[in-house]
């Protein structure tokens, strides 16, 4: 992702690096504390695809025109552009992944946070 970037998902507001993460969090928070949750390298491989097929997507829209498509519209423009790209099985895609997949497939950890899927930010006052 990159700064200033909009988010991809369309119930984010922002995204954050690990470390634009920390200074955020620090403007609030005494101690903060940022970690990365991991899964098993089976669900790494699947996210990194995932996020170069979204990158492949939004290169498809080098002036950024989905901005200008109302909320209300998008989840019908996305199920249109799945359409187009082969994409339409996402669904049953997910099922599969939910079946497949438990929680002891992620893990916590401190280090190489910019392999994480997501943030998370331990903060105390």
């Amino acid at each position: 992702m990159n700064p200033g970037q909009r988010p991809w998902n369309r119930f984010h507001v922002r995204e954050y690096s690990a470390n634009s993460l920390k200074d955020f969090l620090g403007n609030i928070f005494s101690d903060v504390k940022i970690w990365g949750i991991c899964g098993n390298d089976e669900i790494q491989k699947i996210e990194i695809e995932r996020v170069e097929q979204i990158l492949r997507i939004n290169s498809l829209d080098p002036f950024s025109l989905r901005r200008l498509i109302p909320e209300s519209l998008k989840p019908k423009a996305i199920s249109l552009l799945k359409k187009m790209t082969r994409r339409n099985q996402e669904s049953e895609n997910n099922r599969t992944f939910l079946d497949k997949y438990k929680i002891k497939d992620f893990s916590i950890t401190k280090n190489h946070l910019e392999n994480s899927l997501d943030l998370l930010g331990i903060c105390t006052k």
